[in-house]
């Protein structure tokens, strides 16, 4: 497992973890993850959560297919390090693609005594603050606990459990918000 990375940020929230890591991705490794997220072929194919009728932009992959993919390895190595127990395959990789106007709800990505783990990096070129887009994670109570900018090439890492959301891109955004995620399940 690598242990050539830097832990900018843990949160703890209810006993379950949540990492930032700026450093995951060489330049090159960065622009291959912008391109694929880039030209991805986008449908509105499912919702946050059950009960909400606004569907996602995603892009689905064939993990198989990505396989060789540097980047693919490097993220799944420092998820892998950060979650060592149990181990953990690769069960879905994504693009999520959100535009100002869209709408996104607060949800998990696990079910309830699950052990899934998300790994989410940034995959727009350039990001302005002004342009929100914040991922926000929630206590069991429902408050917000941490807020994640979204740092092209910034790699977030955490419990699937976690309650989570990507806010929509501001009004002063012409573009959309891009990231690649990878979910990770235990081994069977």
């Amino acid at each position: 497992m690598s242990t050539d990375f830097v832990i900018d940020r843990k949160v703890d929230i209810d006993h379950l973890s949540m990492f930032v890591v700026d450093s995951a991705l060489d330049p090159a490794d960065l622009r291959m993850v912008q391109a694929l997220a880039a030209r991805s072929q986008f449908r509105r194919t499912e919702t946050d959560r059950a009960g909400t009728r606004q569907f996602s932009m995603i892009a689905d992959f064939n993990a198989e297919k990505l396989v060789h993919a540097k980047f693919i390895h490097r993220i799944l190595d420092i998820a892998r390090t950060l979650f060592p127990n149990p181990p953990l395959e690769t069960n879905r990789v994504h693009v999520n693609s959100n535009a100002y106007g869209d709408m996104a709800y607060p949800h998990r990505d696990s079910v309830a005594g699950g052990d899934s783990v998300t790994a989410m990096i940034y995959a727009n070129q350039s990001w302005e603050k002004d342009w929100g887009g914040e991922t926000l994670f929630y206590d069991g109570s429902d408050e917000a606990i941490a807020c994640v900018s979204p740092k092209p090439g910034r790699l977030v890492v955490f419990h699937g459990l976690i309650e989570h959301v990507g806010s929509i891109p501001s009004r002063e955004c012409y573009e959309d918000r891009l990231t690649l995620v990878i979910k990770m399940i235990p081994c069977s």
